[in-house]
């Protein structure tokens, strides 16, 4: 079994090979970078196990005197669900309907959002979208996880395709990959509402797209 073995004053961290760790966490409105320092365990159990991850506030050298034990989340996640009426005219029919709207927030963020008729619904919704952002192929706990998501090769109903760029509400633009595809491909499967000439604006975490692409060419 590991033992404890904490950073002092007599540390030789420069003999070590610190690993920088690309979460991106906060301790309030203050980032954090992450090391994972082999050998030095502050602590056993929980969710890290044999934990040896430290960090600095973000731009510190890495000394004995910057560095503090890490038992954090890699990111912070949070959600607001707001409740109001709205206008409906729809058929010579006027009435007043209710909406509910939330926001999941990524380090206070605007992350994801959508709407809700249901309470229920919605609270359940927030759950299913919190454990799949937790599962996801895309690491969005990372500092720079849009790098992963601008560009990348997917699937979009089968189709080899390429995403053209992410807003921060959850929306993609989808593009055909012209070595493989072409957009009468995309229009022949596609729905009114998300086909647009020459690109599918298409959901985050949307069931069609398959992140991981079979061309076995790429």
């Amino acid at each position: 079994m590991a033992e404890i073995r904490l950073i002092n004053k007599d540390t030789d961290l420069k003999s070590i090979q610190i690993q920088w760790i690309r979460w991106d966490a906060y301790y309030g409105i203050i980032p954090l970078t992450i090391y994972k320092i082999p050998g030095y365990i502050h602590s056993i159990g929980g969710k890290w196990g044999e934990n040896d991850y430290w960090c600095t506030k973000r731009g510190l050298d890495v000394n004995h005197e910057t560095l503090m034990e890490f038992n954090g989340s890699p990111c912070n996640w949070s959600f607001s669900l707001t409740e109001d009426n709205y206008f409906k005219d729809k058929w010579d029919e006027k009435s007043i309907e209710r909406k509910l709207q939330v926001k999941i927030f990524r380090n206070n963020d605007v992350f994801y959002t959508f709407g809700a008729n249901s309470l229920d619904w919605a609270l359940a919704r927030v759950r299913m979208l919190l454990f799949e952002i937790d599962e996801h192929p895309i690491e969005f706990y990372e500092i720079n996880f849009k790098k992963h998501i601008i560009g990348r090769k997917i699937e979009w109903k089968g189709i080899p395709c390429i995403v053209e760029s992410y807003c921060m509400n959850g929306n993609l633009i989808i593009v055909p990959d012209s070595k493989l595809s072409s957009h009468d491909e995309l229009e022949k499967v596609s729905h009114d509402g998300d086909n647009y000439e020459g690109y599918i604006a298409e959901d985050l975490f949307a069931k069609s797209i398959f992140w991981f692409r079979r061309d076995e060419s790429l």
